[in-house]
């Protein structure tokens, strides 16, 4: 089910209404399928079925969508499906701004998608359809507005990040922007959370980090 806004058909709800005056208050129904995993991005949905298939829809003027079929895509679009020989398969996703990573389900590699201003997708330049992102598996990842960070899957739980810094929320001392991974902690981290431009992850001990814009109080520490 989703509600809200559906300007950009980011709810998948078959023949619904568009635009910018589209919206549904009250939960409906988006299809038969059955799903374990979602993530809302901005203007878009992606979310995993219980086959562990990844759909999208939404807003694709960036490829956010993963699939090349337009710039609008107003109802779940199967992602990663495109090429030949088997579907990936994916055990989580999650949405950004304008861009798009989730985690395959054998391999625990990190794939995105979509936007590459200041390399938050890996590569510093656009993609339409996901591409796998380093050497390193992931277990959790999280996009936020300009940046990306996940957990590595080895019982070293590492914490990488990169792409947009002017805030500092990639957290490593600078406000450099990123285009590849690049650790910032070595300690072991449990979970990690993206905004616009800040992050909040937890580590050993159960300690919760923010670090980024603060301005409005999204660190905690005002």
């Amino acid at each position: 089910y989703c509600w809200g806004s559906n300007s950009s058909g980011q709810l998948g709800i078959q023949g619904a209404a568009t635009g910018s005056g589209a919206r549904y208050p009250k939960p409906v129904k988006v299809n038969d399928f059955k799903w374990k995993y979602i993530s809302a991005g901005s203007e878009y949905t992606c979310a995993v079925d219980e086959n562990d298939h990844l759909y999208c829809w939404g807003i694709n003027t960036d490829g956010q969508v993963g699939v090349e079929i337009g710039s609008y895509v107003n109802v779940p679009a199967h992602v990663g499906a495109e090429g030949p020989g088997d579907p990936i398969l994916f055990s989580s996703v999650s949405t950004g701004f304008n861009h798009t990573c989730a985690i395959e389900r054998s391999s625990k590699k990190a794939y995105c998608w979509g936007s590459g201003n200041n390399g938050k997708n890996g590569t510093g330049s656009g993609l339409v359809t996901p591409s796998p992102l380093t050497s390193e598996t992931a277990r959790e990842i999280a996009t936020g507005g300009e940046h990306t960070c996940f957990i590595e899957a080895d019982a070293s739980s590492k914490l990488y990040c990169w792409g947009g810094n002017n805030s500092g929320q990639i957290g490593d001392g600078t406000d450099v922007p990123k285009t590849t991974p690049i650790v910032i902690d070595t300690d072991i981290w449990h979970s990690v959370s993206t905004g616009s431009s800040h992050t909040c992850a937890v580590k050993t001990g159960n300690k919760l980090y923010c670090w980024g814009q603060g301005l409005d109080g999204q660190l905690g520490n005002m």
